[in-house]
């Protein structure tokens, strides 16, 4: 029991530092200090509704509003309250808290150079790629285990910072028919990265290609028993867009500005079957910030 009392007064003890009563329109209201400068971004919710001040340098409290007219349209009038205020274009800021307080932050830097704050807004870096690998064609009949070389480009996104864990990448790649085999596949994939041992010099991570967009074609080649010189060959053609959840691993090594990749590219599918062979997709490559 003494435990939850010291709880409870420690609950009630934080909640009375997080705001503080101010007067406006000869009312008291609780506020909390959402960004604090030479102009503060004051809010709490009152009836379930978000109500957002600003109090500028002189301490005025102005409430910042967003009403709807009679067309059933909204005024956004605390876009011009906040270009009055700050004497920085609003245009392009939401009634929203987040957006508002990136909003006060860069008015704040504005005026006063010495106010810092840290900018917690998602930014998403990319890096181009090019690589070339051999493949038997895991997911499609070659009863003779052929192998082909395959070639293509990638572009990964992935958050801007130290050792990012998680990346998306968008790749292209083109098989190439061989003799024995004249098997020909295109792909655009769409894929996610997770990479579970993640250093500075090098990381291994897991993959799988979620969305693909195929285009392939194969010719086969047929002889009649009974007259072996007359042979016939046909062409069959297709395309399409599946979401086949190919599963795959790969590693990255820090090599000057970039990174040597070497991928093993599909080892399993959720929505494709494997063909008879043990699948061989092995790819070589180097990509580089942009």
């Amino acid at each position: 029991m003494k435990t939850l009392t010291l709880l409870l007064c420690l609950l009630v003890t934080t909640l009375s530092f997080a705001q503080d009563n101010f007067t406006y329109n000869n009312q008291t209201i609780a506020l909390k200090t959402e960004v604090e400068g030479d102009y503060d971004l004051l809010w709490n919710t009152f009836d379930g509704q978000f109500r957002y001040f600003i109090k500028d340098k002189s301490e005025q409290l102005i409430e910042l509003t967003n009403t709807k007219q009679i067309n059933n349209n909204y005024n956004f009038k605390y876009k011009n309250t906040l270009k009055s205020a700050t004497n920085l274009d609003a245009s392009k800021t939401k009634f929203t808290l987040y957006s508002l307080k990136k909003y006060f932050n860069q008015a704040n830097a504005a005026s006063n150079p010495n106010y810092t704050f840290k900018d917690n807004s998602l930014k998403l870096k990319t890096r181009l790629g090019l690589f070339g690998g051999v493949t038997n064609h895991p997911f499609v009949y070659n009863p003779d285990n052929n192998k082909a070389t395959y070639f293509g480009a990638e572009l990964e996104f992935f958050e801007s910072k130290a050792m990012p864990a998680h990346s998306g990448f968008l790749n292209f790649r083109t098989s190439l028919k061989t003799r024995d085999f004249e098997y020909n596949l295109n792909q655009i994939a769409l894929g996610y990265r997770f990479r579970f041992i993640n250093k500075t010099t090098f990381n291994i991570y897991a993959q799988t290609k979620i969305a693909t967009y195929t285009t392939s074609s194969i010719k086969s080649t047929y002889e009649y028993p009974e007259s072996p010189e007359n042979v016939i060959t046909i062409e069959n053609k297709s395309n399409g867009f599946d979401v086949p959840l190919i599963f795959g691993l790969g590693a990255d090594f820090k090599i000057g500005a970039g990174f040597v990749t070497i991928v093993y590219d599909s080892l399993f599918a959720i929505v494709q079957d494997n063909e008879d062979q043990f699948p061989v997709d092995f790819a070589i490559g180097y990509k580089f910030n942009l």
